[in-house]
């Protein structure tokens, strides 16, 4: 009776283990290349699994399969694509899409207004605003290549930007006439006790400005100039244009994305919140002398936005923001 039961327990064990592998049943499970399939629907060769497209196996490492055709294509650097799709062919191995009557290697060309145009270091840029040369940008005005630091471009005429000296500390300012209003060109860099350099670090200041706390702000701007009020931003952005304020008042720095049409060159200083640094390259934000909602009124740009955001609503206690000063 013992060996009976030791040869029914040796069978059950071949049964399960024939199971578990697979022998026996019609949805036969194998391996190829350490990779579990199914045959049928897949294939292995040469230990490479492949998969069934209409009556035809592929490697789907290096083709796929197109459900509108029921064909088999070659990848195209790695990706799958729509063979029929006539505004992207499949080019010594690279996916180029279409521009006007030709195909471009995004990889190292970009399309603008239906022409071709090399990238320039590796970056797009707008070819009515810049100029590439040894791959540097250079700004442009129509056809005429100026410097954005001490001139701007102003419908279509390179323009002089106007200095003034800060009797303060002797700091030369540039300023602009925009309109009837004359702004500074540059925000302040005013050193007081309630003013910081982004990450404490007096280079940013140079190029950035001081960021101040409010109750600084109001009263920190040199003689004869003042920090703006609300009326006097929403007169900016309506003689500037409402839709499209901020990029004509962005500097024309390629990673900003301004064209800076009226010298007003803000840049991405950044801000500081709370005693932390945010934002630098990405945001700039002005102060205002006017409360908004029981907060501060104040102008903000961001790198992925077109316009200027007013208001912009900060707590007056933690937030430090950039200072542009008008005259009186």
């Amino acid at each position: 009776m013992l060996k009976l039961y030791s040869l029914l327990f040796l069978a059950a064990a071949l049964f399960l283990n024939c199971v578990s592998i697979g022998f026996g049943d019609e949805n036969n499970i194998d391996t190829c290349g350490g990779e579990r399939y199914t045959s049928g629907s897949q294939i292995c060769e040469n230990n490479t699994l492949k998969n069934l497209c209409g009556n035809v196996y592929y490697d789907p490492k290096i083709k796929f399969c197109f459900e509108q055709d029921i064909k088999v294509y070659n990848k195209c650097d790695g990706e799958s694509y729509n063979p029929f799709d006539v505004n992207r062919i499949c080019e010594d191995n690279i996916l180029k899409p279409k521009c006007g009557e030709g195909y471009y290697n995004p990889q190292t060309q970009f399309c603008i207004r239906n022409d071709v145009l090399d990238k320039c270091d590796g970056k797009e840029y707008e070819s009515s605003i810049y100029e590439c040369k040894g791959g540097i940008l250079l700004n442009k005005c129509r056809n005429e290549i100026f410097n954005s630091y001490t001139e701007y471009c102003a419908d279509g005429i390179v323009m002089k930007k106007k200095e003034f000296i800060d009797t303060r500390d002797g700091k030369t300012y540039k300023y602009v006439y925009i309109g009837n209003q004359i702004w500074m060109a540059e925000n302040l860099r005013y050193e007081t006790l309630n003013s910081k350099c982004y990450d404490n670090d007096r280079n940013n200041c140079e190029i950035y400005g001081r960021l101040y706390d409010w109750n600084t702000a109001k009263t920190v701007c040199p003689s004869g100039w003042h920090l703006p009020g609300r009326d006097e931003w929403e007169i900016l952005r309506e003689f500037v244009g409402w839709s499209d304020t901020g990029i004509k008042l962005k500097a024309n720095d390629n990673l900003w994305g301004g064209t800076d049409d009226f010298g007003f060159t803000a840049l991405p200083g950044g801000y500081c919140f709370d005693k932390n640094f945010k934002e630098i390259g990405e945001e700039a934000i002005f102060w205002s002398t006017s409360v908004s909602y029981s907060a501060i009124y104040a102008c903000h740009f961001v790198n992925t936005n077109d316009t200027m955001n007013c208001p912009s609503s900060y707590d007056i206690s933690d937030h430090w923001l950039s200072v542009r000063c008008i005259k009186d």
